[in-house]
């Protein structure tokens, strides 16, 4: 938008840059690249973040828009391929568009008809892939796995959650295997949940007055949604399952802390 290409613009590629190379680096991303059936994770990055992409050069290329749109979709099909985590890709578009291309929910699916169109008819792929794992003789994951009740894997997520966040700032103690228990006690339930409601908050907060911001962290909890809610697996904490999400948190550091170094030279001078 022309507000944040006026505040940020001179100094976005590098900031840009320092959030691409701390998202690369980050000791939390160890476990995506060397844990090797995990590598599916960093495949469904690649294919939401080009679809992403994809959608922005459509806007920005009026001439060209109708490949720019077709690619769109084909990455997002290939991503719902790879793991179904992809299956928020559509809404975040839909949210990307209406902060920064269209202005409005209602504007983007009329600018962007074919391109919803398009994405919602990908996640017929996973559907696909959905009941075909529900039909295993003991799957690992989804309402079919009764190990752990819906009710009883999403009290425990806001836990993991916090735990995945003070590793995106403090990676360390890292583990491949948590045998993450289900939480039970009033303590283990209670506190995590209200700290987690209050960043919902914060998020509404965000998209209400800075919509960048809040589409970061709308991004965030998107994305682990699929992980991270009411579908029960089997492991209820990976580390992987930040590789994708950990890009928000960590833009969100880097562009937070250039405000508050500026406002300090501010202050300064």
């Amino acid at each position: 938008t022309s507000s944040l290409r006026t505040r940020y613009g001179s100094a976005a590629p590098w900031r840009a840059l320092a959030s691409a190379l701390l998202w690369v680096v980050h000791p939390l991303q160890t476990e995506s690249v060397t844990y090797i059936i995990q590598r599916s994770e960093s495949l469904m990055g690649l294919w939401y973040l080009l679809t992403l992409y994809c959608v922005a050069r459509a806007d920005a290329s009026p001439q060209a828009g109708g490949r720019w749109t077709a690619l769109a979709i084909l990455s997002c099909a290939l991503g719902m391929g790879s793991k179904a985590v992809m299956a928020t890709a559509p809404v975040t578009v839909w949210l990307y568009d209406r902060v920064f291309l269209a202005g409005s929910f209602a504007r983007a699916v009329s600018r962007r008809r074919s391109l919803y169109l398009g994405l919602a008819a990908t996640w017929i792929i996973l559907a696909v892939g959905c009941v075909h794992a529900g039909r295993l003789p003991r799957p690992a994951a989804g309402f079919g796995f009764k190990e752990i009740s819906p009710i009883a894997y999403a009290m425990s997520q806001p836990g993991v959650i916090l735990h995945y966040l003070r590793l995106a700032v403090w990676p360390a103690p890292l583990c491949f295997d948590y045998a993450w228990s289900v939480a039970r006690t009033a303590g283990a339930i209670v506190w995590p949940s209200a700290a987690i409601g209050w960043l919902l908050a914060a998020v509404w907060w965000a998209w209400r007055r800075r919509p960048a911001m809040g589409f970061l962290g709308a991004a965030f909890f998107l994305v682990l949604a699929p992980t991270s809610s009411l579908i029960p697996i089997r492991d209820l904490a990976f580390e992987h399952r930040m590789y994708l999400p950990l890009a928000c948190v960590i833009i969100i550091m880097v562009v937070g802390g250039w405000e508050a170094l500026q406002r300090l030279r501010m202050a300064a001078s």
